[in-house]
């Protein structure tokens, strides 16, 4: 990709930056995603679906919370455009699965939850 079709999108090339791991990296599983907006900021949520209750609705473990101006998370958008469409070209579509054909977690023998899990405590900041 050109470097003006680049800047248009917002993105630059990552050679162009220096990239240093904080002590508080973390590093973090998710399979499940929910987004928020204000007028200021947008917010997304990554967690874990860990189980389902009673009535079947999966129960997500939230892991972690990003908050970005709208700008930065259209530049996300971008970004995950150009390399999704990048490695379609070389691999193929990725495809979606129906979850409505997924069988349930009960119907494989594996566990329901049927409490909510308790909240677990944050980490204190400094």
């Amino acid at each position: 990709m050109e470097e003006n079709e680049m800047q248009k999108l917002g993105l630059r090339k990552a050679v162009d930056q220096q990239i240093v791991q904080s002590e508080n990296f973390v590093k973090v599983y998710a399979n499940n995603v929910t987004l928020s907006a204000s007028n200021w900021d947008m917010s997304l949520s990554f967690g874990e679906i860990i189980g389902l209750s009673e009535d079947g609705n999966p129960i997500v473990e939230q892991k972690v919370k990003v908050n970005m101006t709208r700008e930065f998370i259209k530049a996300l958008y971008n970004l995950l455009g150009v390399n999704i469409g990048a490695f379609e070209k070389q691999f193929g579509e990725i495809g979606f699965v129906n979850i409505d054909e997924i069988p349930k977690l009960q119907d494989v023998g594996q566990p329901i939850i049927t409490k909510s899990p308790k909240p677990r405590a944050g980490k204190k900041t400094k």
